[in-house]
This record gives C-alpha cells, sequence and structure tokens, in this order.
C-alpha cells in the first residue's frame, strides 16, 4: 500500500544500544529512529537537523551547537542539551563497547583521558552550557567535525530514561524513546522491525511515508521473489539476476 515502505536488510540487528553498535543494520534502523545535531541532505553534504546552528570560534577549537526550540522524545520529554552530553560521555567511557570512542576522543579535549580513566567528565570538553546549548572543545582545527555529528554515535540519550531501563534498555521497542523521523512500534533483531510516523518530531511535516517495514532476508533469490510478490518495495539484484529485469521500469 501507499502508505508503508517495505525494505530488508540481509543480516540481523545486532543491538539498538548506541554505545554497542557499530553494524551497518543497526545504524539503518538509529539513522530512522534518532538523530544527531546535524543530518546528511540528499547531495550528502550536512545541513542541520537537531540543531538550529552551530557557531565555530576564530581558533576553530570551540563549537557552539544550538538546539531548535520545543524539541520532545516520543515520551512527551523535553530532548536537551545535556542529553548530547550524556551520550558523548557515554561514548567515550568504558562502557562504550562498539569500538568507535576513538571518533570522539580523537578530537574532543580530554576525551582520550576519560576513556582511560585518567580525567573526570567535567574535564572533558563537551559542556551543556544551558538546556539549548552544547559546548564542544576540540584538540585541533577538524574541518569535518560538523560532518562526524551526523553520525550514530553522535545522536542524544536521555540519561533519566536510559538508566531507568538498566540492563533491559534497548532490547525492544518499549524500552527506548525516539527523536528522529520514526518511532519502532516492533523489533526483533532476527526477523525485522516496523516502523511508523513520529509525530513528536520537529520536522514531521516532511515526512512523507507513515509506516516502515525493515525485514531480515539472508538470501538473495528469497528477497527477489518478495519483490516480485510486492512485498518489497526495493530489492538489490544480483548481477545474474539483471539481464532478466533490465526491462522493468523500476530496474536502476
Amino acid at each position: 500500500s501507499n502508505d508503508t515502505i517495505t525494505v530488508y536488510d540481509t543480516n540481523e540487528i545486532r543491538t539498538m544500544v548506541q554505545w554497542a553498535a557499530s553494524d551497518t543494520n543497526s545504524f539503518t534502523i538509529m539513522n530512522n529512529v534518532s538523530e544527531g545535531f546535524y543530518r546528511l541532505n540528499a547531495s550528502h553534504e550536512p545541513e542541520p537537523a537537531l540543531a538550529k546552528d552551530c557557531k565555530i570560534s576564530d581558533d576553530k577549537l570551540t563549537y557552539t551547537f544550538t538546539l531548535r526550540d520545543g524539541l520532545k522524545w516520543s515520551n512527551g520529554t523535553a530532548l536537551t542539551a545535556k542529553d548530547f552530553a550524556f551520550s558523548w560521555l557515554k561514548q567515550m567511557s568504558a562502557d562504550a563497547t562498539n569500538n568507535y570512542g576513538f571518533i570522539m576522543t580523537d578530537y574532543i579535549v580530554n576525551g582520550a583521558e576519560y576513556q582511560a580513566g585518567k580525567a573526570k567528565a567535567e574535564d572533558v570538553g563537551v559542556k551543556a552550557v544551558d538546556d539549548k546549548t552544547l559546548e564542544v572543545k576540540l584538540k585541533q582545527p577538524t574541518p569535518y567535525f560538523v560532518r562526524l555529528t551526523t553520525l550514530p554515535m553522535f545522536f542524544p540519550l536521555n540519561e533519566e530514561f536510559v538508566k531507568s531501563k538498566g540492563d533491559k534498555y534497548g532490547l525492544d521497542a518499549g524500552s527506548m524513546i525516539y527523536c528522529g523521523p520514526y518511532v519502532l512500534t516492533a523489533y526483533d533483531p532476527a526477523s525485522g522491525s516496523t516502523l511508523k510516523k513520529n509525530d513528536s518530531y520537529w520536522d514531521a511535516a516532511n515526512v512523507k511515508v507513515p509506516n516502515v517495514k525493515v525485514r531480515i532476508i539472508k538470501e538473495q533469490s528469497t528477497a527477489l521473489n518478495a519483490y516480485k510478490a510486492g512485498e518489497l518495495s526495493r530489492v538489490i539484484l544480483s548481477s545474474s539476476d539483471v539481464p532478466a529485469m533490465k526491462s522493468n521500469p523500476e530496474f536502476s
């Protein structure tokens, strides 16, 4: 139906815990149910997302991100700069198991020292100045730093919610809250996920498809049969299927 897009991934989703996730299948879901200060536009350039803007100091070492007004998590909680500070410190801590700590610690003042247990959280160059403002201090000028914030490791996390769920956080659709274009209504690592439009998303007016299904289909031939049966909105062809499908108007 027109109100649903059905896509597939070839491997199970390993985790929805942001500081543990390192695979593209997890990132596919995270990019739809969450968001960072910036997102990539259609031409793969960063554009403001949860941030209204970012001011960079003359020496290129201090980045000041300002959040949009009235941002909310899917459970109604206000989304603030503290959610970014909590998330980034988590990613730079010993709790992070995705081996992506370097994506912050290479750049952020005292990030590596914090990861090694040699600096306190308050010494790290990530500060929620107020509810709307995150100030980030870098070790050296990094022209692509804003682009890095489009990656899932940089997405916000609500400390109170994450801590309230404890070890159950990220295990099912009910043990997460969302700030992206979609929310998860069902999540099964092995069979797939169903998503629906997040009405509290700041840019909800531009989310045109109300429902998305992400199925897990490991066999290419199974995926092609599902596509031919109208059960998938798109399929990736193996080279051997190209000649037979070339004349299909959806071929690209």
